[in-house]
């Protein structure tokens, strides 16, 4: 059985004896597993439908990393708020999405995603359904069932690589162990320098004919991150080159707050209780991260690499 004070168990365990499942055994059905998963959010103070999707997430996650690209590395990357969840835990915001790079080519994606789900995963199985192209991404639902019945439909966005190529972050996957589960001991993610050059780039976006910009979600995550992502001139480089590959805004990006985002930032903030609740002073510390790191060099990075 997983301790739930192990930084691969879902929730942070409260001083009293650990979680214990009846049983170490896969549940048998929907409805066991289903009886696991309450126990669990009951014990520890959680959404059952939180502990739910990261079941969901995590067996996803297991069922796509089968699969290989042509370098032999993974074919999907995992990036967003799954790849938060999965280094935060219960400091990142929760999220029902899972967003994802695919490491091959954009019209091969339906025919990676049947051979990643041809096989179930720990008695799950996959479909998918809606697959909607857009301009830089591909969306779609992908339904969970357990032993049949179904267990979750997640919407899932595919976007390809773009830019330099960079080495995945293996990261430690939730533990599925208290619900009698074999998941994946880790999830191949987006670098988070990369990912940190994206969410500037789309929160930052003017999207067309004045529709309002609703990235407020980046505003929290890129508040957070920037304690986890110093400034660098590796940082630079590929903020530099994101915005450049888009070819949409410059770079530096002109970081401003539409009114419409404090209540929303409030909302969110106050849910991870974290020591901020003003969009505008987040945005403010967010001009002096962006500013570091356009003002990166090489000396900085000496620096830090300095024992």
């Amino acid at each position: 059985m997983a301790d739930p004070t192990d930084s691969n168990s879902p929730g942070n365990s409260p001083s009293r004896e650990p979680y214990r499942p009846p049983k170490r055994i896969p549940p048998p059905n929907h409805r066991a597993l289903q009886d696991a998963v309450n126990r669990y959010a009951e014990y520890h103070s959680l959404a059952p439908n939180r502990v739910q999707r990261w079941v969901a997430f995590m067996v996803l996650g297991g069922a796509l990393s089968r699969l290989q690209a042509e370098d032999q590395g993974p074919a999907f990357l995992v990036k967003g708020g799954v790849s938060l969840e999965l280094r935060l835990r219960l400091k990142a915001r929760a999220t029902k999405d899972y967003d994802t790079v695919f490491r091959g080519e954009r019209d091969k994606l339906l025919d990676a995603l049947d051979e990643a789900f041809a096989t179930p995963y720990e008695g799950f199985t996959f479909r998918v359904t809606r697959p909607h192209q857009m301009t830089h991404m591909t969306r779609l639902d992908i339904k969970v069932e357990y032993q049949g019945k179904t267990w979750a439909s997640i919407q899932m966005e595919v976007s390809s690589w773009e830019g330099t190529l960079l080495p995945p972050e293996e990261v430690p996957a939730i533990s599925l162990a208290d619900f009698g589960l074999v998941g994946p001991a880790s999830l191949p993610c987006l670098p988070l320098t990369k990912q940190v050059a994206q969410k500037l780039h789309a929160m930052t976006e003017l999207l067309p004919d004045g529709q309002p910009n609703e990235r407020v979600r980046d505003l929290l995550d890129l508040w957070v991150l920037r304690d986890l992502v110093p400034p660098s001139l590796a940082l630079r480089l590929i903020c530099e080159e994101t915005f450049r590959v888009r070819q949409l805004q410059p770079w530096p990006p002109e970081i401003v707050v539409p009114p419409h985002w404090e209540a929303s930032f409030i909302e969110l903030a106050r849910s991870l209780e974290l020591p901020i609740d003003d969009a505008e002073v987040a945005a403010t510390d967010l001009r002096s991260y962006v500013q570091r790191i356009v003002n990166a060099s090489e000396a900085d990075e000496r620096t830090q690499r300095a024992p």
